[in-house]
């Protein structure tokens, strides 16, 4: 039997070693600064979009494991977050009135 090659090369947003606690706590402070960068405005309405690990639902209504291309989140959008902020495993969106 032989076995194939996979080329992981192309999977390295899986990859912890290369991507480190560092790296979300600077995507936050970016995320934080410059939101206009994240999330596309149009007559006060904002699309949130996620991506990634997914296996514990903390992208805030995907479906699937890993979101492997930046998808809209329509269940996260309808709150109208004015904040979030998530990890690894975690996701907490502020909504307007407050409440987490």
């Amino acid at each position: 039997t032989e076995i194939e090659s996979i080329d992981t090369s192309k999977y390295v947003h899986e990859d912890h070693s290369f991507f480190t606690p560092q790296y979300d706590s600077q995507l936050l402070q970016w995320f934080n600064r410059r939101p206009e960068d994240w999330a596309f405005s149009w007559g006060g309405a904002s699309t949130i979009f996620g991506w990634g690990h997914n296996h514990r639902g903390q992208l805030g209504g995907l479906d699937g494991s890993r979101i492997k291309m930046p998808t809209p989140c329509e269940a996260l959008s309808l709150l109208r977050p004015i904040q979030i902020a998530g990890g690894e495993q975690t996701l907490y969106a502020v909504t307007p009135d407050g409440k987490l």
